[in-house]
């Protein structure tokens, strides 16, 4: 199926913010990428914000039904969730030649710089960790996980890890840092939750 024109300006502005963040992406990559004038990329998208903001949604709106769907995933135990997380996101690293977070990537960037776009990203990372939180609580309902597990801050200590790990192997283009990072988590799910 043919992407529509507007699709297609979003993901080449995916495909760019990956590869040089928000101060160097430009209409122009975007228009020579997709062979349309940047006056058609403006009807769409007035400014550079505009297009910014559609590419983050996306790719955080990919990402949130992933996160959904594992943990409503009934057919999953609670340790095996956070082993299908931890191999999506080594999956994701490989498979992208080491470009990271695009969500991460920005935040770190334009954090100070930009406030619409820093509160979208933190929208979306809180909404990690409550999906972590929502997977550890019903652990702990099953019995499968410690009921005396702080579930926040072991979510945090994850994300902390998982993150830390993907900007390290971004900036190595080594899956090793990741690779490390994921086996501390795999490490707190066994020793802070497991029964």
């Amino acid at each position: 199926m043919k992407m529509n024109m507007r699709e297609q300006i979003i993901d080449s502005a995916m495909r760019h913010l990956y590869r040089m963040g928000y101060n160097r992406f430009s209409f122009a990559y975007v228009s020579k990428d997709c062979g349309i004038a940047k006056a058609s990329i403006h009807y769409h998208f007035p400014n550079k914000d505009s297009l910014v903001i559609a590419a983050i949604e996306k790719y955080t709106n990919e990402r949130r039904e992933f996160l959904a769907a594992l943990r409503d995933n009934q057919k999953l135990n609670a340790a095996k969730k956070f082993d299908k997380l931890f191999d999506y996101a080594y999956d994701h690293i490989i498979a992208t030649n080491y470009v990271g977070c695009l969500a991460g990537n920005l935040g770190l960037e334009i954090s100070e710089t930009n406030q619409n776009i820093r509160l979208l990203i933190n929208d979306f990372m809180n909404y990690k960790e409550k999906i972590l939180v929502d997977i550890i609580e019903a652990g702990k309902k099953t019995g499968y996980f410690k009921k005396k597990a702080d579930s926040k801050q072991v979510a945090q200590s994850i994300m902390a890890s998982l993150e830390g790990g993907i900007v390290i192997s971004k900036i190595s283009k080594s899956p090793d840092m990741l690779a490390t990072a994921l086996n501390v988590c795999r490490n707190i799910v066994r020793n802070d939750l497991l029964v």
